[in-house]
């Protein structure tokens, strides 16, 4: 059996690993019990894939970020797994700041060259891109529930945090970060908890993409704090 624990979105849905791992162990313990034939009790087997082929290391690192998030709020949310990497590096995922609605679908975007792993040469990804119109004219528009088991060349992450039922909730992100940590609230189970479904929709979002990333909000306050937080860790670019 193979999944990604954190890409466990559908409302009132959990797992993990761990867990999936003491119930086989248990259920084979009962068999011994009953089964005069059976003397030692299987102990299921876990290994990690921690390459990935879909993604370059520009998005991963991105997703990586969202996972730490997950796992210092919410620990016993998911289970503890290496870091994914890809075989290729890439173009860090691009924010837009400053840009309204009717301006950035009118923004160039210029061609990303990728570069492999220790290596010399080029991957090309595409031809240059111009966002016009509207969102409906250029591409399929999807929720986050929709799009997962999916992926995409291209990915805009739209209004993500404007539209968060978490609003406010985001600030307490910030508490990870020495610059920014004071004034911040502290981090509390009950009151920040829609942060541990709402990190799982990010990291499911965040990892559509194949090639490029751009994220969006057209109301800039909900994301400032996540924003922060990859500014420090340097893992996007700012448009």
């Amino acid at each position: 059996m193979a999944g990604d624990v954190a890409q466990c979105i559908a409302r009132g849905s959990s797992f993990r690993f761990q867990d999936l791992y003491a119930l086989m162990y248990q259920r084979n313990i009962g068999r011994v019990q009953t089964d005069n034939n059976l003397y030692n009790p299987l102990k299921p087997k876990q290994f990690e894939l921690n390459v990935n082929y879909r993604s370059h290391n520009g998005i991963l690192r991105l997703a990586s970020s969202v996972i730490q998030l997950i796992q210092h709020f919410f620990p016993d949310s998911i289970d503890k797994l290496s870091p994914e990497y890809g075989e290729i590096d890439g173009p860090q995922p691009l924010v837009f700041e400053g840009y309204q609605a009717n301006t950035l679908f009118t923004t160039d975007i210029s061609d990303k060259n990728m570069k492999k792993k220790d290596e010399d040469t080029y991957i090309e990804f595409g031809a240059k891109k111009r966002v016009v119109g509207n969102i409906s004219d250029i591409g399929l528009v999807l929720t986050v529930f929709e799009a997962k088991g999916l992926e995409f060349n291209d990915v805009l992450l739209y209004d993500f945090f404007s539209d968060s039922p978490a609003r406010s909730n985001w600030r307490v992100i910030l508490s990870v970060l020495d610059d920014y940590s004071e004034g911040i609230r502290t981090f509390s189970h009950e009151k920040h908890y829609i942060l541990s479904s709402e990190l799982k929709h990010l990291y499911v979002a965040v990892t559509r993409a194949r090639e490029r990333l751009w994220i969006f909000d057209e109301d800039p306050e909900f994301s400032e704090p996540i924003r922060k937080y990859w500014k420090c860790k340097k893992l996007v670019k700012n448009e």
